[in-house]
């Protein structure tokens, strides 16, 4: 494995093993986290508008590669319930340590009790749920082909270290609204569609679009 999990009391940090090591705190209560925050607004953001929360704030969404939880993080400040999968253990363990010291801050004590973190391959656990049981569910593939060669920003090397290849499988469109009504499935602006399908509708950022699948 190339990255490993360092714990100093109650500060966790991924780092990679292999040169130029890389290293990232999980934690929403730091100042880097809140200044994100004030910089987005609910009703104009992109993925806010995508599932739904621009109109709607109780929505029950499954974020079926949780990552690093940034995503997560937001739709559960905008005021949905957000159900975190990580198929990684170490990212499992860091988002669950992340989610317990958001619980302790005064700030954050009721973003937290709306996240839930739990270790699972997304269509593994879909095999368990019930129709009715998300409005939403969210998948971020992560690794669609560059077509240039920098580096990513530091988080994401992280990420490309621990997960070789971010893709469930085929067929995840149809998995997904068998059991979840509308599906969010987050793109660079100029990526083809997952899968080749067309979604019934986009919402378009200045580099990301999400493509919205209805059942």
């Amino acid at each position: 494995m190339n990255v490993e999990l360092i714990k100093n009391g109650q500060v966790y940090t991924l780092r990679r093993t292999t040169p130029p090591q890389i290293e990232w705190v999980l934690d929403f209560t730091l100042p880097a986290y809140q200044q994100r925050l004030q910089q987005r607004g609910r009703k104009n953001d992109p993925l806010a508008k995508a599932v739904g929360l621009s109109k709607q704030k109780e929505l029950r969404i499954l974020d079926m590669t949780a990552g690093l939880g940034k995503d997560a993080y937001w739709l559960a400040h905008c005021g949905a319930s957000v159900q975190m999968l990580e198929r990684h253990p170490l990212l499992a363990e860091c988002l669950e340590h992340a989610v317990q010291l958001l619980a302790q801050d005064s700030e954050g004590v009721d973003v937290a009790k709306r996240m839930q973190v739990q270790q699972a391959d997304a269509l593994d656990f879909l095999q368990a749920v019930a129709p009715g049981q998300f409005d939403v569910a969210y998948y971020d593939p992560m690794f669609p082909e560059r077509k240039k060669s920098a580096l990513v920003k530091k988080d994401m090397q992280i990420m490309q270290a621990l997960h070789d290849e971010d893709i469930l499988s085929e067929n995840v469109i149809a998995t997904v609204l068998k059991k979840i009504p509308k599906l969010v499935v987050k793109r660079p602006i100029s990526a083809d569609f997952l899968e080749g399908i067309a979604p019934q509708h986009q919402i378009k950022g200045d580099k990301i679009r999400y493509d919205v699948y209805i059942k």
